[in-house]
């Protein structure tokens, strides 16, 4: 651009020159030797230098250009590098008995174990400590499993279970004698149910910061297969930022992506893993905008995922 506004102005000021001299001398074409000669003069000391000068900005513009492409065509070329490598790390990766595609999946599920691990521990706090804000259909259940182990005592729902759990100091005692070591598995996975839906009523914050720390230890085991993937992914997605085709590469990345490694992307973006740089990326480019919210552990409603995604900015 500053070349053409260059060329520009000296253009017009040969053009003004011209124009003076015609202007100042006019007439028809002359048939003298010496009037040609003062022409010739005149246009070899004023516009040859005018001339000159716009040949060299026009050399100047062409190696600019040729450099801007041989700048482009690196940085496609490291792009595509890295795009390839990132393709090759996915196809590598390995959990089981899964490969690729497949390990993510499984890995995926391995965090929802996690998760409903979690959401154990939390709704058994919760009942343990402070049964009076418990979701409805825990009180069904608890009161029926109360009835069942312990017939003697009255009352029903919500009251039966505060009245039960304040019968002793020993919370966890008592717990246990409803749910001993060897609890069924419906059993357990209602009290998950628990859990989730105290996870799934907190403010976005405090939810985000708990699947952050479920990830947190959860990296502790699988890290070694998903760290170097990351790292490689906000390797290629920084290149990408830096260049001048950022968005067009960003694209590609993001439609690279299958829906259980933006699973993953998610929940490293939320654990001390992430980095603020990769997020500011994640959400310059909507990396996760193709994140479905019935694979995330605690399945959020869409507009709650809206507000847990805003949390990355």
């Amino acid at each position: 651009m500053k070349y053409k506004f260059t060329i520009s102005i000296f253009s017009i000021f040969a053009v003004i020159i011209l124009l003076l001299y015609v202007t100042e001398f006019h007439g028809g074409l002359s048939d003298s030797h010496s009037v040609w000669g003062e022409f010739g003069s005149f246009f070899g000391g004023v516009l040859s230098p005018i001339v000159s000068v716009l040949a060299f900005i026009g050399l100047l513009y062409s190696m600019d250009q040729t450099k801007a492409q041989f700048k482009q065509q690196s940085e496609e070329n490291s792009f595509y590098s890295l795009l390839n490598f990132h393709h090759s790390k996915t196809n590598q990766t390995v959990y089981k008995d899964s490969v690729g595609f497949d390990a993510f999946k499984a890995l995926s599920e391995q965090f929802d174990i996690s998760y409903n691990d979690f959401c154990f521990s939390i709704a058994r706090r919760k009942i343990q400590e402070d049964p009076s804000e418990l979701p409805s259909f825990g009180y069904d259940f608890l009161s029926r499993i109360i009835k069942e182990r312990s017939p003697l005592i009255e009352g029903t729902g919500r009251d039966l279970v505060i009245y039960y759990f304040g019968l002793s100091e020993n919370k966890n005692e008592l717990f246990k004698g409803l749910f001993d070591a060897s609890i069924i598995d419906d059993e357990k996975s209602r009290i998950e149910a628990i859990g989730d839906t105290l996870i799934r009523q907190m403010k976005p914050d405090e939810r985000v910061k708990i699947i952050g720390d479920i990830y947190n230890n959860f990296y502790h085991d699988y890290g070694h297969i998903l760290g170097h993937y990351f790292r490689n992914l906000y390797y290629t997605l920084q290149l990408a930022d830096a260049s001048d085709k950022n968005d067009s590469y960003a694209n590609i990345l993001r439609a690279q992506l299958s829906r259980y490694e933006l699973n993953l992307l998610f929940y490293n973006a939320l654990s001390k893993y992430g980095s603020t740089k990769f997020n500011t990326l994640l959400v310059k480019y909507n990396i996760l905008n193709g994140l479905y919210n019935w694979d995330v552990c605690y399945k959020p409603e869409p507009d709650d995922l809206k507000k847990d995604l805003a949390l990355l900015n």
